[in-house]
């Protein structure tokens, strides 16, 4: 099992990603700030959990989950600040048949992502309560 965290560090509720696999007693985690290395990542993966922020119109720090490709992924919903984001990677991922098996994404509910800004007290705990989660999932 591989969980990526997906996000930039220093903007604010974009760090939910990076926030919640920091909780996560796994070594086999890593951080990146957009999706340029994401095929090359889990094309060989057997399962794949995906942290990232979201933008759905929900509250502040509401927890989605989506199986991929069963359930369908909100086209510009996760917070990118590139052009090729986490739904086109997948997508991408799934017509080359380099898709996963298993590929579980959690999307947190974001809200300020500038540059500088502090991340939010109810991202915060939402990224904490998906590490609990996962952490959960490992150990089952």
């Amino acid at each position: 099992m591989l969980v990526i965290g997906l996000g930039h560090p220093d903007r604010g509720d974009d760090a939910a990603g990076h926030q919640a696999v920091s909780g996560i007693e796994l070594d086999s985690k890593v951080l990146r700030r957009d999706c340029s290395d994401l095929l090359e990542l889990i094309e060989d993966q057997d399962e794949v959990i995906i942290i990232d922020a979201m933008r759905s119109g929900a509250a502040r720090g509401t927890i989605r989950r989506f199986s991929y490709p069963g359930d369908e992924l909100p086209l510009k919903g996760f917070v990118s600040s590139h052009f090729f984001g986490l739904s086109e990677t997948l997508t991408l991922a799934h017509t080359l048949d380099r898709l996963p098996g298993d590929v579980t994404i959690f999307g947190i509910e974001a809200g300020e992502t500038s540059l500088g800004d502090p991340m939010s007290q109810e991202v915060t705990e939402a990224a904490q309560t998906v590490a609990e989660t996962i952490n959960r999932m490992v150990a089952a």
